[in-house]
């Protein structure tokens, strides 16, 4: 049995410039006889390499230079924003937070210094004397600039959330401890243990369109007592 393989022959090739190509050259092996060397792929040469080299062309010179390179683990900083589980109150505007513990008011900016609030307040220097925060809320119409605290006395208390100031107070409006303060429109509702709902909700007579703790009449409704859960919706 006779094989056929084609092998470059010079002398069987026609003079270029025919119509019609010459038909492949080809090799007879007889059987037992040993095939030819495969043939090699072209490799450049050391001339060649350096010639690349030189011209820019090998991708390894494109890599960064990874000899200075840190081989130390990334250390990251943890912030220091202690907020008591079940003990606390937090409001978030922005980048600053609002942390209300008993009688302690902290407030954070996290853009400057996570670990040191901008400012700090206590309900004795406010007027009230060991009152505890229970509730708060931002009260409408203010885009996160005035806060309303209540607390376990039945005081509400209005104050600046960029300075801590004292804006307004309304003392002894509750009779138990204040659960749950809610913003709805231009309006502000805060409840208490005891079932009563207080609605501040600015009229046309008081010439304002924000409700005010010290100008505001509210309005009295009465729910369940000891409520455990409260939910404003509409």
């Amino acid at each position: 049995m006779n094989i056929a393989i084609p092998i470059d022959s010079i002398s069987d090739r026609k003079p270029l410039g025919s119509s019609r190509l010459p038909p492949p050259p080809t090799r007879t092996i007889a059987p037992g006889d040993r095939l030819p060397p495969a043939r090699r792929t072209h490799t450049p040469s050391s001339d060649e390499e350096s010639g690349a080299e030189e011209g820019g062309d090998d991708p390894r010179m494109l890599l960064p230079d990874a000899s200075r390179a840190s081989r130390r683990p990334p250390t990251l900083r943890t912030p220091k924003m202690h907020v008591p589980a079940y003990a606390a109150q937090v409001l978030v505007a922005g980048t600053r937070v609002l942390v209300a513990t008993h009688h302690h008011l902290r407030c954070f900016d996290v853009a400057r210094h996570v670990d040191v609030p901008i400012w700090m307040g206590d309900t004795k220097e406010m007027g009230v004397r060991d009152a505890r925060v229970t509730a708060l809320e931002f009260r409408a119409g203010s885009a996160g600039s005035v806060v309303w605290a209540g607390t376990k006395e039945g005081h509400l208390i209005e104050l600046a959330m960029d300075s801590g100031e004292v804006t307004g107070t309304k003392f002894g409006v509750h009779a138990g401890v204040v659960t749950h303060i809610f913003r709805h429109r231009t309006a502000m509702i805060s409840v208490d243990e005891s079932g009563k709902v207080l609605v501040f909700e600015p009229t046309t007579a008081s010439g304002s369109e924000v409700p005010s703790l010290t100008y505001t009449a509210p309005r009295v409704y009465r729910i369940a007592e000891k409520q455990e859960f409260v939910k404003l919706i509409g």
